[in-house]
């Protein structure tokens, strides 16, 4: 070998002995305090809650957003490797959401006076009938929660034409509660013994029953004692 072949293999032996054995590199442009670390996963993956090695690394994330809407959105935060897992900040933490209105609870269990947790802007049915001049129920009475407890409207009664003219059945079969064909009608019944005599409480067909207007009674002393306007029959 002569000796310019041997200087060409010498020469950067000795330039690399010069340098304490380390080879730099030496990037061509300035990638920033932005770029990205190599060392850190995917946002999506850090955001995720994943496992990770390098305590103390810290990583931006991409973490979902929560709304009163429940629709969300996602941000960008930066999480830090501990305990092996991801630990991002919470995003949204406190949210003061309004909760939906409770809605009206079945029919049956709406009952005047007892608790409830409903929206009180709610009108809720219950079962409770409106009566009719017919007997038979024309709807169910709305209530509302006021105050944690079910207030129901009040119903007197229909405005029903009274019809005079109907013939009153026997009055010993007429009692307070029973079903009434016309509305309006008063007649006898209630029947009770006074001694040998028969006396009998006054009742008007109302809402399909017969209810008491006025009541007999017996007296020892005086006989018969007709307490109401109508008096005995």
């Amino acid at each position: 070998m002569d000796l310019a072949k041997r200087l060409a293999l010498i020469v950067p032996m000795l330039a690399l002995l010069a340098c304490g054995g380390a080879v730099s590199r030496f990037d061509s442009g300035d990638a920033g305090d932005d770029a990205p670390n190599p060392a850190c996963p995917a946002p999506q993956v850090v955001g995720g809650g994943g496992a990770c090695l390098d305590v103390g690394l810290q990583c931006p994330a991409v973490v979902s957003v929560p709304t009163c809407e429940g629709n969300g959105g996602s941000s960008t935060v930066q999480c830090t490797c501990g305990n092996g897992v991801w630990e991002c900040p919470e995003v949204g933490a406190g949210i003061d959401c309004v909760p939906p209105p409770s809605p009206c609870p079945a029919p049956a269990s709406i009952v005047q006076g007892a608790f409830c947790s409903t929206d009180p802007t709610l009108s809720c049915q219950s079962n409770i009938p409106i009566p009719s001049c017919n007997g038979q129920p024309s709807g169910f009475v709305s209530c509302q929660c006021t105050g944690n407890q079910w207030s129901c409207e009040e119903f007197g009664g229909p405005a029903c034409p009274v019809d005079a003219s109907a013939p009153c059945p026997d009055p010993n079969s007429v009692f307070a509660g029973q079903g009434c064909a016309t509305y309006g009608t008063t007649c006898g019944g209630d029947p009770q013994s006074c001694g040998s005599t028969v006396v009998y409480d006054a009742l008007q067909c109302v809402a399909g029953d017969w209810n008491v207007v006025a009541s007999t009674a017996c007296d020892v002393d005086a006989g018969i004692d007709a307490q109401g306007p109508d008096g005995g029959f």
